[in-house]
Formats: structure tokens, sequence, C-alpha cells
């Protein structure tokens, strides 16, 4: 179901609901309506990005799941870190019988509406889980917000996808990755001072799990290791972080 598919429906449903007087759904006011609509358009909210948004579901959380349960849509919260986003009904009632019965494609992005990886390319998704894993390593060492420049990602990515014969090619399609999850809101570029750093927002600890996240940067590290040796590739490594400690 696309974005604008999921608002048309839920324009459509509620005018429908309202003019029948059906009793299912009551006609909700225009900051209930803003809110589902920024769900189904971009997938989350978060405190951080839409405060009052994010205080519109924490005080009509109930309704606003409701809703979005009968256009088969699970609203998932975690108030602690302030971040809300939406996920597949059916597929979380699958998960929940059998587990093993989900592929691993299925498994990448954790159903979250946010991102699929049956439309990432496979850099696209090495970038998103190396950021996955820096932040999951910087938040366990008790940094609260974690950011990270575009020259680091450069050197993360390499045990995945080796060495391109371009930096500056790689450091744009680096860019170009950020900017798609931009728009979901996993990270957040800093301009000015920060130059090409970015922030990796604490929603993406909730549409990659950490276990699988390992599990897939293994599998990419041993396909890149039918190119090199591994001997290769660790030299490859720690020149490239050599090299980014001599411009820090």
């Amino acid at each position: 179901m696309s974005d604008l598919n999921n608002e048309e429906n839920f324009n459509e449903e509620q005018e429908s609901n309202v003019k029948k007087g059906s009793g299912q759904t009551s006609e909700f006011s225009a900051e209930i309506r803003n809110t589902i609509i920024e769900l189904l358009k971009h997938g989350s909210i978060t405190f951080d990005e839409r405060p009052n948004l994010y205080k519109t579901l924490n005080s009509y959380q109930n309704e606003i799941s409701s809703y979005l349960r009968n256009i088969n849509i699970l609203l998932a919260h975690n108030e602690e870190m302030g971040v809300a986003y939406i996920k597949n009904l059916y597929r979380e009632e699958e998960a929940s019988r059998s587990d093993d019965d989900l592929s691993d494609e299925e498994n990448f992005d954790d159903d979250s509406h946010l991102i699929s990886s049956r439309t990432l390319s496979e850099f696209d998704s090495i970038v998103i889980l190396v950021l996955r894993k820096y932040y999951h390593e910087r938040y366990n060492s008790g940094e609260t917000k974690v950011f990270v420049d575009v020259d680091r990602i450069n050197s993360l990515i390499i045990p995945y996808v080796g060495v391109s014969n371009s930096n500056t090619r790689a450091l744009e399609k680096i860019n170009g990755t950020l900017a798609k999850l931009q728009e979901k809101r996993l990270v957040r570029k800093e301009n000015g001072a920060y130059g090409d750093r970015v922030e990796i927002m604490p929603l993406i600890r909730f549409v990659i799990n950490a276990e699988f996240m390992k599990q897939l940067l293994e599998e990419y590290h041993n396909k890149l290791l039918t190119k090199y040796t591994e001997e290769q590739l660790e030299k490859i490594i720690r020149t490239a972080e050599q090299e980014l400690e001599s411009n820090e």
C-alpha cells in the first residue's frame, strides 16, 4: 500500500463514516487527522522532529491505534525514546505465529513501513546496517545523541564493499543514501559548522533488529572475501583508518 493510497483511504473512510453515522468511527479533530496523515506519509513521528504531533499521538494513542488497525496497520510506540512508527499488522500476526516462516528479506526492516529491503540497493543496505551498528556501539557506551561524519561512514563500509576507485564518487553515493534515510527520519543531516556530519536517529534501533544486523553484515563481509583475502582486507581497512585519523 503506497503512502498516497494510505492517505486517500484515510480521508475517504473518515468522510464515509461521518456521513453514514455508522458509529464505528467518530469524526476526528484536525490535530488527530494531521497526526495520522503524518504517520501514513512518513512512517513515523518523533518527539525531537515533530513535538506537537507527538504530543497529540500521546494524548490520543488509543483512538489513533484503533483507526490504524482497521486499515491493517499497527502503531508501535516507545515513550522512553520519544518514537512512534507504523508496521503492517498482518505481518506482525504472522511473525507471532511462526518466525521461522519469514524470509531474511522480510525480516530486514522489521516490516516497519519505513524502509524496505525490496527497494534498497546493496550499497544502501550496507550503509543503513553500518549506521545501525555504529549507533548500537555508541549508545551502549552512554551517548544519548550519536553523530557520525561522511568520511567515517566511508571507512565503516570498507569491510563490506571494499575500496572505491574514486573517493569522491564513494562520498557522493553515501550522501545519496543519507538523503533517502533523512526522508525516513533515520538520520538528520547537520549543516554549517558540522559539515557533512549526520545525527543517527533513535528510530534506527526499531527498524533493524540488532541480531539480524550482525548476521547480514557478516554475510556482506564474507561475500567481499571472495574478492580479497582476509589479510588484504585488513590492510585496506587499516590504511583507511590511518588516513581518516590523519584528516581529523
